[in-house]
Protein backbone atom coordinates (compact mmCIF):
# COMPACT_ATOMS: atom_id res chain seq x y z
CA UNK A 1 0.00 0.00 0.00
CA UNK A 2 1.42 3.28 -0.53
CA UNK A 3 -0.16 7.39 0.24
CA UNK A 4 -1.10 9.70 -2.06
CA UNK A 5 -2.66 12.60 -1.37
CA UNK A 6 -5.63 14.42 -3.90
CA UNK A 7 -5.04 18.12 -3.78
CA UNK A 8 -8.11 20.20 -4.75
CA UNK A 9 -7.29 22.10 -7.49
CA UNK A 10 -10.69 24.91 -7.76
CA UNK A 11 -10.53 28.39 -9.77
CA UNK A 12 -9.64 30.07 -6.83
CA UNK A 13 -6.41 28.46 -6.13
CA UNK A 14 -5.41 24.75 -4.44
CA UNK A 15 -6.77 22.99 -1.45
CA UNK A 16 -3.66 20.93 -0.27
CA UNK A 17 -4.55 17.28 1.02
CA UNK A 18 -4.87 16.70 5.13
CA UNK A 19 -4.20 13.10 4.90
CA UNK A 20 -2.88 10.89 2.78
CA UNK A 21 -5.55 8.33 0.89
CA UNK A 22 -3.65 4.48 1.03
CA UNK A 23 -4.19 2.58 -2.22
CA UNK A 24 -2.47 -0.09 -3.99
CA UNK A 25 -0.93 1.67 -6.80
CA UNK A 26 -1.85 4.97 -8.83
CA UNK A 27 -4.39 2.86 -10.85
CA UNK A 28 -6.60 2.76 -7.94
CA UNK A 29 -5.69 5.59 -6.56
CA UNK A 30 -7.41 7.49 -9.62
CA UNK A 31 -9.89 4.99 -9.48
CA UNK A 32 -10.46 6.24 -6.03
CA UNK A 33 -10.53 9.72 -7.27
CA UNK A 34 -13.41 8.66 -10.20
CA UNK A 35 -15.35 6.93 -7.47
CA UNK A 36 -15.13 10.29 -5.38
CA UNK A 37 -15.45 13.23 -7.94
CA UNK A 38 -19.66 12.74 -8.25
CA UNK A 39 -20.53 12.99 -4.71
CA UNK A 40 -18.32 16.39 -4.14
CA UNK A 41 -19.09 18.19 -6.82
CA UNK A 42 -22.95 17.26 -6.20
CA UNK A 43 -21.73 19.16 -2.71
CA UNK A 44 -20.12 21.65 -4.62
CA UNK A 45 -23.32 22.66 -6.72
CA UNK A 46 -25.23 22.38 -2.94
CA UNK A 47 -22.75 25.22 -1.73
CA UNK A 48 -23.37 27.21 -5.20
CA UNK A 49 -20.07 26.80 -6.69
CA UNK A 50 -19.36 25.29 -10.31
CA UNK A 51 -17.57 22.16 -9.94
CA UNK A 52 -16.83 21.61 -14.18
CA UNK A 53 -13.36 23.91 -13.53
CA UNK A 54 -11.86 22.06 -10.77
CA UNK A 55 -9.60 18.93 -10.73
CA UNK A 56 -8.11 16.53 -8.16
CA UNK A 57 -4.09 16.89 -8.76
CA UNK A 58 -2.36 13.54 -7.17
CA UNK A 59 0.96 13.06 -5.56
CA UNK A 60 2.52 10.44 -4.14
CA UNK A 61 4.40 10.55 -0.66
CA UNK A 62 7.00 11.91 -1.96
CA UNK A 63 5.27 14.76 -3.54
CA UNK A 64 5.66 14.37 -7.08
CA UNK A 65 2.57 14.87 -9.24
CA UNK A 66 1.49 11.67 -10.71
CA UNK A 67 -1.89 12.93 -12.70
CA UNK A 68 -4.69 14.93 -12.44
CA UNK A 69 -8.14 14.05 -12.77
CA UNK A 70 -10.41 16.31 -14.20
CA UNK A 71 -14.18 16.63 -12.47
CA UNK A 72 -15.28 17.54 -15.85
CA UNK A 73 -14.11 14.04 -17.40
CA UNK A 74 -16.66 12.28 -14.83
CA UNK A 75 -19.75 14.75 -14.44
CA UNK A 76 -20.40 16.16 -18.14
CA UNK A 77 -24.11 17.86 -18.13
CA UNK A 78 -26.77 15.05 -19.63
CA UNK A 79 -28.24 16.56 -23.14
CA UNK A 80 -32.14 16.87 -22.08
CA UNK A 81 -34.67 14.53 -23.29
CA UNK A 82 -36.65 14.88 -25.58
CA UNK A 83 -40.34 13.83 -25.93
CA UNK A 84 -41.98 11.71 -28.45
Amino acid sequence: MRDFFFHLQTPGGIEPARLAIRCEGPEIAFMEACRVIPELAAEMLRAGDDPMACQFVIHNSKGEEMFTVPFSELIRPAPARTRH
